[in-house]
């Protein structure tokens, strides 16, 4: 009599849609002497199974950094974190920061978070979520690999004027003594009017190291003419050797131009390689700008997420819509774990 009471428990339950594999009911849980009842946890925690001892028996939530499972009383809950919880995972200088929204999920928000270019003369900014380098007015004081005034093309040099040399005049950008336009070659000159203290050589004058020639390269005492080989940043090169129509610069280098860099992007004046667009709108719909600062445009969001502010975020549908003519603990249309509560009478 026993065992057919067992057997239509067990028949009961699988009507109802598994409830004991629901409910994680292991061989010989079942007391067979007491007419099929549900035997107490061995954890505690009252009648019925234990669903936990740890939260690591219960299921990952989808953004571990903005939702933590917890275990409370032998039963998978979780704790969100507040909204405007940073991730880890965040790209320095885009401009754009990854945070919690207080839900369990996360969106994408605009932040002051623009890339140094590292150069002193221009003002690193963020416009609308975009990092942006300006280039700073003609004139403005600063140091920078010794010079003293910004040239308004974002190089700080020696001189605009000969305002700027006290006592000299600003030639090639350089403050130099008067001497240096005499049409001899006097004063620690290299050869005339130029060298020394004065100007750089041009190509073919005499030197007597790298500093006294434009090209930057001294051999034999001579100027020679930059080349893409040369180890100096010369000529046209936007770059040590490369760019400016030597060879494209790679992921780092100053460049002016796609055509400088050999990913064919040039991203605030320095080559960038973009990530794959799949990446890039990984957890993300709509426009979204990548690693670069170009604007990828991604698709819409699958299943029952919605678009926020360039961030798939599924919102759950009600307790009562996801545990319809279901019991135990099913999982909702953002693959949430909800407690419909016991199986049967």
């Amino acid at each position: 009599m026993q065992a057919r009471a067992l057997s239509a428990t067990i028949t009961l339950l699988i009507a109802l849609g598994g409830c004991s594999t629901i409910l994680q009911i292991e061989p010989g849980q079942l007391d067979e002497g007491s007419s099929g009842s549900s035997s107490s946890s061995s954890g505690g925690g009252g009648a019925g199974v234990s669903e936990c001892q740890a939260a690591s028996d219960c299921p990952a939530p989808p953004f571990p950094d903005c939702r933590e499972a917890t275990c409370v009383d032998h039963r998978c809950g979780s704790v969100d974190a507040a909204s405007g919880t940073l991730t880890v995972s965040q790209i320095a200088g885009d401009c754009q920061q990854i945070e919690c929204d207080g839900h369990g999920l996360v969106r994408s928000a605009v932040a002051d978070d623009p890339r140094d270019d590292g150069r002193e003369c221009t003002d690193d900014t963020c416009a609308n979520g975009v990092p942006t380098n300006t280039a700073k007015a003609a004139g403005v004081a600063c140091t920078q690999g010794g010079g003293k005034v910004c040239s308004g093309a974002g190089d700080c040099i020696g001189c605009l004027s000969d305002s700027d040399c006290p006592g000299k005049i600003c030639k090639g950008s350089l403050c130099m003594p008067t001497g240096c336009s005499d049409l001899l070659k006097d004063a620690g000159e290299s050869d005339v009017d130029c060298g020394g203290p004065c100007s750089a050589c041009a190509d073919g004058k005499s030197c007597a190291g790298p500093a006294d020639c434009q090209s930057g390269v001294c051999k034999s005492k001579i100027c020679k003419a930059p080349t893409c080989t040369d180890h100096v940043k010369n000529g046209p090169e936007t770059d040590l050797d490369c760019g400016g129509g030597c060879p494209p610069c790679g992921d780092g280098k100053a460049c002016g131009g796609a055509g400088d860099c050999a990913s064919m992007v040039c991203a605030g004046g320095v080559c960038c390689t973009p990530k794959m667009d799949v990446m890039t709108c990984l957890g993300h719909c709509g426009p979204v700008a990548n690693n670069c600062g170009q604007t990828v445009t991604c698709g819409g969001c699958p299943g029952g997420s919605s678009c926020l502010q360039a961030i798939c975020v599924c919102f759950p549908d009600p307790v009562a819509t996801t545990c319809a003519g279901k019991c135990a603990f099913v999982p909702n249309n953002c693959n949430q774990l909800v407690d419909c509560g016991p199986c049967g009478p």
